[in-house]
């Protein structure tokens, strides 16, 4: 069935045509291989076929035997805890309010050196700096370390279990 294809010939590749691959087979012979070795000279795609069933006969019962097992694990891994679900929403939030910030910033950059250097974004962002924003970034890496504490600490009472 598959036989080693020949090289292109120099002319061919000065001539500008495609030329072969080096290393590869042509699918398209009706020549006879091997399939194994213990198969003699079975045709490949007949061996491939039964290869399959095979495999898919395995995957079936590999499914019936382990589908209840599964469905708990999985069930037990999609339930996170209500203390760690509450602070992932509250960095999510946090999160999309700095992304504000830093745009807010960016356009009073933008303002102020469009307009010589007075910006009343600018100002109002400075105002709010001390009282709003270095609160919001302190609590979203704050959130972050105590997040992936909870999360080792989960993975540590797993490893126990």
């Amino acid at each position: 069935m598959l036989t080693p294809r020949t090289t292109a010939s120099r002319g061919a590749l000065l001539s500008g045509s495609r030329p072969l691959l080096r290393t590869g087979y042509n699918l398209r012979s009706t020549s006879r291989i091997p399939a194994g070795p213990d198969q003699g000279t079975e045709d490949i795609s007949e061996a491939l076929k039964a290869d399959l069933e095979r495999y898919k006969k395995r995957q079936l019962q590999d499914v019936g035997s382990s589908s209840s097992s599964a469905a708990s694990k999985a069930t037990e891994a999609a339930q996170p805890s209500g203390l760690k679900e509450t602070v992932d929403k509250v960095l999510i939030a946090d999160f999309f309010l700095v992304l504000a910030i830093l745009a807010w910033l960016a356009v009073g950059v933008a303002t102020a050196g469009l307009n010589g250097g007075s910006s009343p974004l600018l100002d109002t962002w400075y105002v709010l700096w001390p009282i709003l924003w270095q609160p919001a970034i302190g609590v979203l890496m704050a959130g972050a370390l105590v997040s992936g504490g909870l999360g080792w600490l989960r993975s540590q009472q797993e490893q126990t279990k």
